[in-house]
């Protein structure tokens, strides 16, 4: 799989965006969020990182296209294992921290466990051990979407075709949920019988992809049109789609001026996968990647990390230092340190482990050693 050096800094740049907005709303006293930004030792970030959360589609456009090109030519099995390998060990490592940090505050344990263990196995129903953890249940509804779709591929025509039908099909099914969703909350009619069963901003919706859906499908065709050519055709699906991830980031504002703000910043950040992606070696002719790659790693551990342990530090560093600048400072480098650390020795260790288990063919036993096995 060719290595695109810019996807790591928009994915690093769009962690730091969600971390901001976060640290925006912490409380002072006790781990909490959200509170008042004028009772937040940190809420002077408010102005600039209010739309920070916007963060959280841009890596869902990542996703899109790095798994439309890591599915090409895989079986469903071996992507399945790799991604687990890609996800678990930070998770599982990230889930303990946090088990750790919030029982240390002293809340109950009776309490903690049941949503640490859905943690652990991704379960569709929270609450989990950790805020930020429901983008990575949806992040695994997108990939067993796309291992059913790796194993019909011989019969959709190939995984390309595979690959792009389902882009296709979801985007459009999102698009129409986006449709429904913004009409509801437009007419008062129209949301009383669109939530007579499930109510529309449920959870199950995102689990479903119906509400992210759009997202992720524009990542995957704008995987496409780099690997096979951006044509007319491509070109025109790609602009049709895009409005209905505008109109979905306005559904998460629900006012049409503040929502200009992070569709802006989330079309500048699609647009610059796309010309990245294309013209980024081109543009720098050393290789980025012993500089982009270990930012890229540290990037899903500081994701995982900042809400829990950030929320669990920031009364005690505000108790001590009178700065909230410093403490700022402070704050955003003990994570950016934990994000390198365990980037670089726990998760990699259980990565090569579960590599080792998972993905090294085992050689079968000699007729030697069976005997004396059974003997």
């Amino acid at each position: 799989m060719r290595y695109f050096w810019g996807l790591d800094l928009i994915r690093f740049i769009s962690a730091v965006m969600v971390v901001l907005f976060h640290f925006a709303a912490f409380g002072g006293d006790v781990p909490a969020w959200p509170v008042d930004p004028a009772e937040a030792p940190m809420g002077w970030l408010s102005p600039y990182a209010w739309m920070g959360w916007i963060g959280v589609q841009i890596f869902f456009v990542l996703s899109g296209f790095v798994i439309a090109a890591s599915a090409r030519g895989s079986t469903s099995i071996t992507f399945l294992k790799k991604r687990a390998i890609r996800l678990l060990p930070a998770l599982w490592i990230s889930a303990c921290l946090a088990l750790t940090a919030r029982a240390l505050w002293g809340e109950p344990l009776g309490e903690l466990i049941p949503a640490f263990l859905r943690t652990l196995v991704l379960s569709p129903k929270g609450p989990y051990i950790d805020g930020v953890v429901w983008t990575l249940v949806v992040e695994a509804a997108f990939y067993l979407c796309v291992v059913v779709v790796i194993a019909l591929a011989s019969r959709l025509g190939g995984h390309e075709k595979a690959l792009g039908r389902f882009a296709w099909l979801l985007g459009a099914a999102s698009a129409a949920f986006t449709i429904v969703y913004w009409a509801s909350t437009a007419s008062p009619g129209i949301a009383s019988v669109t939530g007579t069963i499930i109510p529309l901003d449920s959870f199950v919706f995102d689990v479903s992809l119906l509400r992210q859906g759009v997202f992720f499908a524009l990542g995957m065709l704008l995987f496409e049109a780099i690997e096979r050519g951006m044509t007319p055709a491509r070109l025109a699906v790609i602009a049709a789609l895009t409005p209905f991830c505008a109109l979905q980031i306005h559904n998460n504002v629900g006012e049409a001026p503040a929502s200009l703000v992070p569709i802006a910043i989330w079309g500048l950040a699609t647009a610059l996968i796309y010309l990245g992606a294309r013209y980024g070696d081109r543009l720098v002719k050393r290789d980025m990647r012993p500089i982009m790659r270990p930012i890229g790693l540290m990037t899903y551990p500081l994701y995982l990390n900042h809400f829990v342990l950030g929320a669990a530090l920031l009364p005690i560093l505000a108790n001590w230092i009178e700065s909230s600048a410093i403490v700022f400072a402070l704050l955003f480098a003990i994570l950016l340190a934990n994000a390198w650390v365990m980037a670089q020795y726990p998760e990699r260790w259980i990565q090569r482990r579960l590599k080792r288990f998972l993905l090294e063919p085992r050689e079968p036993a000699s007729p030697g050693k069976i005997q004396v096995l059974a003997g």
